[in-house]
């Protein structure tokens, strides 16, 4: 894997604000597809329109692949509960697994996507939770915190944006207008070693799977950082776990680039932790430190401990 500058926070094509003709039209095929043949006994769908366009996204437009994994997924969700084991997990439980995979800072990048942190060299204090977990439970907390970006994370951020944007409800309901619809996230190898990614490999491998399966294209930019001697080595190993589009969209950041401001171009320094050469006093082992626009927004300055969604404009906690 080779260095790379790091996207620029403009749109590129395929996402809403920028989609052609063809892409728009597919999009409605899509949509009116799973609008009449996916989960058609509920009152109100799983998803919405940037959940349809991350799947169409991730099969390259292609409405056939795109009903293919979809319909694998709406099938899966009914058979592993996801939304009852989302809104009955334990608090307890909850913040255990989110301190074992990506962890919410509480600020956004330039264009306005959650930025998010994992520290997989972190993980080693807790090898033996992890181990403990059985493989079912493990994918299911795996599947409850991807969750967590569907019904909190991302929309909550949409909100926001189309709030500064100035988009009325009625807007943020068309198919042409720009939104939210992934997350960036910094990847930090500080402290990983080959022991421990091998002591890590079905837990990392488990989480990257699920994702590509049935959460596609919720992982927007990524920049590796502290990357070790033995990345290439490393990497080999990994990238098995990634689709395409996930790996394109992986950047690496020297250390001596990331003190120098390079992931300044995605995170205003004011919102980027002093570690990854910002000003935001915030480290991976810390709850989120809200911005004064989530805090206006939710109007709480923390986050809810328990299982939340963001519903019509307000957070509802179970």
């Amino acid at each position: 894997m080779e260095d790379k500058e790091p996207l620029a926070p403009e749109r590129t094509t395929g996402f809403f604000g920028s989609l052609n003709d063809d892409q728009l039209s597919l999009f409605h095929e899509f949509k009116k597809y799973a609008n009449e043949n996916i989960d058609t006994e509920s009152k109100q769908h799983w998803f919405d329109n940037r959940t349809l366009l991350r799947f169409l996204r991730a099969r390259s437009f292609s409405v056939s692949d795109a009903i293919d994994q979809f319909a694998k997924t709406d099938v899966w969700r009914k058979e592993v509960e996801i939304d009852q084991k989302y809104r009955s997990i334990s608090p307890e439980e909850l913040y255990v697994a989110q301190a074992q995979y990506t962890r919410f800072t509480g600020r956004r990048d330039r264009f306005g996507a959650p930025l998010f942190v994992y520290r997989p060299g972190s993980l080693g204090k807790q090898l033996s939770e992890i181990n403990a977990t059985t493989p079912q439970r493990r994918l299911e907390l795996i599947s409850i915190l991807s969750e967590c970006l569907l019904k909190l994370y991302l929309p909550m951020s949409a909100d926001l944006y189309a709030r500064e944007t100035t988009q009325t409800a009625e807007q943020q309901e068309q198919d042409d207008k720009p939104t939210i619809e992934n997350v960036t996230t910094i990847v930090d190898f500080d402290g990983m070693s080959l022991g421990l990614l091998w002591k890590l490999r079905n837990h990392l491998g488990q989480a990257s799977q699920l994702n590509s399966s049935f959460f596609p294209e919720t992982l927007g930019k990524t920049a590796l950082v502290n990357v070790p001697s033995f990345f290439t080595t490393y990497w080999n190993f990994i990238k098995q776990w990634l689709d395409k589009g996930t790996r394109d969209k992986m950047f690496i950041v020297s250390s001596k680039d990331l003190q120098n401001g390079a992931l300044h171009y995605l995170v205003d320094p004011k919102h980027l932790p002093k570690v990854y050469g910002g000003k935001l006093e915030w480290v991976y082992e810390d709850e989120p430190n809200l911005c004064d626009e989530f805090v206006d927004l939710i109007g709480r300055k923390d986050m809810p401990k328990g299982p939340t969604e963001w519903v019509n404009g307000q957070l509802k906690v179970y």
